[in-house]
């Protein structure tokens, strides 16, 4: 099968986004299939992993015309962001436009699929009331399963040959740790400037960002990636998240990778379906009394991540699946 992937790989730390799209251009031909990077190639499945062209070597509306002109072309949308996660406006819109004309949806987590299915609805809901005013029928039941039955999720994988625990050197003050590509404030700000503050921690914070560090108490390290970002994680106890409805981060995904106590924000959307519930923290003060409890700091996450390997396999199960249709 060839499939076409509408992003190509950027080079260094670039975000979870990025390491899946390395891993399905890496390891996709070992289930024998062929990535390829034009329409020209023509392609058996589109996978879009956005509808912009941007870094994004094919658009959605050129997808479409594709499959337009070759009508066994199958189109799958991948879903990694939303709204809520940067406080924006019309993206589960979009996407529900996008994922409506898809063969398939594939979502990085549970908590994103249940959050775009109740929004999707209550905007189809919306739509079916608006055109029955006109006398327009629409059938918004069928439209709504339409979507159910084609949807899927998959979480997103880690190099576990990189990402893995090592033995820990125990250190008088307790080692914090936290990572971001994204420098978006939602990322959880007020949280790291929070243990910027915070006496008898040790807090390393690895990637780009807008705090206000004091430099006292911070070790800040630039965006890393591989082999020196899993070795940075590793010298930690602790791992914190302060992202705010993140769809499927990869962060907390390397972090439990890495054998790391693992804690998240409550509304950290799919970082609580990683994490767990049970580690979970709603403030600042909650938070600090969890890094001062002995037994808190070592309760191990249960979730354990997938390599990218099984990532990609189940990928290409789906796949299969849509074209045998």
């Amino acid at each position: 099968m060839r499939l076409l992937i509408n992003r190509k790989v950027v080079d260094g730390a670039w975000g979870g986004g990025n390491a899946f799209v390395r891993a399905f251009r890496e390891l996709m031909p070992l289930h024998g299939h062929t990535v390829v990077d034009s329409l020209a190639d023509r392609p058996d499945l589109i996978i879009l992993v956005g509808p912009e062209r941007d870094t994004h070597t094919v658009g959605f509306s050129e997808a479409m015309i594709h499959r337009l002109k070759h009508p066994g072309c199958k189109i799958i949308l991948r879903v990694n962001d939303c709204d809520a996660r940067k406080g924006t406006q019309g993206v589960d819109s979009k996407l529900m436009s996008i994922g409506s004309q898809c063969d398939g949806i594939v979502f990085v987590s549970t908590w994103l699929k249940d959050y775009m299915m109740e929004r999707w609805h209550t905007d189809i809901a919306q739509t079916a009331a608006l055109v029955h005013r006109h006398g327009v029928t629409f059938d918004a039941d069928t439209y709504k399963n339409n979507l159910i039955q084609i949807a899927t999720v998959i979480h997103n994988g880690v190099d576990r040959s990189l990402f893995r625990p090592v033995p820990f050197e125990e250190n008088n003050l307790l080692r914090v740790v936290a990572h971001h590509w994204s420098d978006n404030s939602m990322k959880g700000r007020d949280v790291y400037e929070a243990l910027d503050r915070t006496p008898g921690i040790e807090f390393t914070y690895i990637g780009r960002h807008k705090c206000n560090f004091t430099g006292r108490r911070t070790n800040v390290l630039p965006p890393l990636t591989g082999e020196p970002l899993a070795r940075a994680l590793a010298a930690n106890r602790v791992y914190v998240s302060g992202s705010l409805w993140d769809p499927g981060p990869n962060h907390v995904l390397e972090a439990l990778s890495c054998g790391i106590t693992t804690w998240v924000h409550r509304n950290g959307g799919g970082a609580v379906e990683f994490a767990g519930s049970d580690h979970t923290y709603g403030s600042v003060d909650e938070l600090r009394s969890i890094l001062f409890d002995h037994r808190r700091v070592r309760a191990h996450n249960t979730y354990v991540p997938t390599g990218w390997d099984e990532c990609i396999t189940q990928y290409a199960r789906v796949f299969e699946g849509v074209v045998s249709k």
